[in-house]
């Protein structure tokens, strides 16, 4: 082989030069075979820039001189003086293909693979299809459906209550919180063991689970309906605030106005009234938070500064772009997603703090945190 190559690599050895030392295959996202290194199935790497000049380009021009098996190979491709990538498991193995070009299964795009496609909605990890707009409007009637009904259940059974004994209500809620109760800590395993492969049984099970916790975003994306409205982390977190303001706000009214209805009607205040009318809008609004409290939480906590993720090039490179792991298309070092963190973050604990301020027991606390102090904390994180 002298003069056109030198020796093949041993199995798992690699070279970046034609008549260069072979070099240890890595072993970390890579498989090192006929003296190539190439990205492993289930990894994701991402080359510095695109073109005829880019180091993806070059290292693609080196491989293809490798395989010649003749002296016919070009001088100014023989060898390779860049680097090569660092490689990063993806969160879903099979959303990655892995080689040269770090491809994308069907669906997805993006760094590490984590974000969908025109067309698809992401769910868990996993980007699924986009279904068709009769099935989405069947999915969201059914869960409407299933809202009413037990609205419905403890209106009527406050009204045929008996003094002293728990409403059917009480007894049908406590029975129904077991159930959402099981079902939403099965949701948050799922969620927090998401790059585990589960059983087929597990995936269709998790398909449902989504209506348990009132995620409608998790049900199906707007996108899917309209594609120009596009979701991300911010408008789920503002989608969810809303959603929990609502769940407070509608009761609420619906109290009051029952309340100046009957003030209206009869005249006179009567209190016994007005407990009965206040019962059941306090159990509707308790029960639907509990339900959208774990995707509250989730919301919230995954536009904090320590839910990102600093993906690198290559070993030892600074400036390297951190993404926000709930939305991979969301960049972390810019001015615009510091700014909204502070000012949603400001938001939610404004929020929290005028809720806790609402219990007595809260009230002894002596200079409760302001708003521009909550502001200033998240501004030095």
């Amino acid at each position: 082989m002298a003069g056109f190559r030198a020796c093949r690599c041993l199995e798992n050895y690699f070279r970046l030069d034609r008549f260069g030392s072979c070099t240890a295959c890595p072993g970390h996202g890579v498989e090192c075979s006929n003296d190539t290194l190439r990205l492993s199935h289930g990894f994701y790497w991402s080359w510095t820039s695109n073109g005829s000049n880019s180091q993806k380009y070059l290292y693609k021009l080196l491989i293809a001189n490798l395989a010649i098996k003749s002296d016919s190979y070009l001088s100014e491709s023989m060898k390779y003086v860049g680097r090569v990538p660092k490689a990063y498991k993806c969160l879903r193995q099979d959303s990655c293909l892995g080689g040269i070009d770090s491809e994308c299964a069907e669906g997805y795009a993006g760094p590490l693979c984590a974000n969908c496609q025109s067309g698809f909605y992401k769910r868990m990890i996993a980007c699924h299809k986009c279904p068709s707009k009769k099935l989405v409007a069947i999915q969201f009637g059914v869960l409407g459906f299933i809202v009413l009904v037990i609205i419905l259940v403890i209106v009527k059974s406050e009204k045929s209550s008996k003094p002293g004994r728990r409403t059917i209500a009480d007894i049908f809620l406590a029975h129904v919180k077991i159930v959402i109760g099981f079902y939403q800590v099965l949701a948050g395993l799922l969620q927090a063991f998401s790059y585990v492969k589960w059983p087929s049984e597990v995936s269709v099970l998790e398909s449902y689970i989504r209506f348990v916790q009132l995620n409608v975003l998790q049900i199906v994306s707007p996108s899917c309906v309209e594609e120009s409205f596009q979701v991300n982390a911010y408008s789920h977190f503002v989608f969810t605030l809303a959603g929990n303001f609502l769940i407070v706000i509608v009761p609420l009214f619906w109290y009051l106005a029952r309340v100046t209805w009957m003030k209206i009607k009869q005249n006179q205040h009567d209190e016994s009234r007005i407990n009965e009318i206040k019962k059941p809008c306090l159990k509707i609004t308790a029960f639907l938070l509990f339900v959208a409290y774990p995707s509250t939480c989730v919301n919230i906590f995954q536009i904090l500064p320590l839910s990102c993720h600093k993906l690198c090039p290559f070993e030892g490179a600074t400036n390297c772009p951190s993404f926000l792991r709930a939305d991979y298309s969301i960049l972390c070092d810019t001015d615009a997603h510091r700014i909204k963190t502070r000012h949603l973050g400001g938001v939610c604990l404004f929020i929290v703090r005028n809720w806790l301020s609402s219990f007595p027991g809260v009230h002894r606390v002596e200079n409760p945190p302001s708003v521009s102090e909550i502001q200033q904390i998240l501004h030095s994180r």
